[in-house]
């Protein structure tokens, strides 16, 4: 197993066999990583700054408590990778699959591919974020404060960027129009999305694809509730 740490500047990593590596307190600088064999490798505090990552394989890598700045991670391999309590500055995500967000925060990074699976949850901010596609399969926001997050305005994302609580007890109520398998359906997903979660803030917002409703009818009246639960709520 490979342990670093420390100051690493301006080094050629490229390529690197770092298979489940423990990278503790370690900042990078300016290094190149792009292609490196980070598979199942472990980041815990530290820093990666400037640095080419670049179609790496961080498939089962683990992220903690650490600041990645001014990353391309455009062709890196990601799936299963977890990120905690970390902050990521001006980095550019490519398509992400069964990626799990906790305690994180975003302050101008770019996503901008399909999300499948992906959670960002609790405690975190996205700030000055662009998410350039609106393919979501199973993206779950859950406690993300919401400052400036830009989304593709295709219709086929619901998007609360703040208050989802009040929003959605206020949609709860409006929901009670329709005494159907639509509206029992709708008030089932909507407890499940933010009722039964505790560690949402009061502030945060929420972000649903229309498709992962898995009926037209039933995303058509989710849209149209929550949108009007959050006119009153704005009001």
């Amino acid at each position: 197993m490979v342990e670093l740490g420390g100051q690493i500047v301006d080094q050629d990593l490229r390529k690197a066999p770092l298979t489940e590596a423990v990278i503790a307190d370690t900042d990078f600088l300016r290094c190149r990583l792009d292609g490196a064999y980070l598979f199942g490798a472990v980041f815990q505090r530290g820093s990666v700054v400037e640095c080419g990552v670049r179609r790496a394989d961080l498939r089962d890598a683990l992220i903690v408590d650490t600041r990645w700045q001014s990353i391309d991670l455009a062709g890196a391999r990601t799936n299963r990778l977890a990120a905690e309590r970390t902050t990521f500055e001006g980095c550019t995500f490519p398509p992400l699959n069964h990626v799990e967000f906790r305690e994180c925060s975003f302050v101008g990074c770019r996503f901008t591919g399909r999300l499948s699976d992906v959670q960002f949850l609790g405690g975190g901010v996205l700030q000055d974020v662009v998410f350039s596609s609106d393919d979501f399969r199973f993206a779950e926001f859950h406690g993300m404060e919401f400052e400036s997050v830009t989304f593709p305005e295709s219709g086929r994302l619901i998007v609360i960027p703040r208050n989802f609580r009040a929003v959605a007890r206020r949609a709860d109520v409006l929901s009670t129009v329709r005494r159907d398998e639509i509206g029992k359906t709708f008030r089932r997903m909507l407890s499940a999305q933010s009722l039964q979660r505790p560690e949402k803030s009061e502030t945060a917002g929420w972000v649903l694809a229309k498709r992962d409703w898995d009926d037209d009818e039933l995303a058509d009246f989710a849209a149209e509730i929550l949108y009007a639960a959050q006119a009153e709520i704005a009001g």
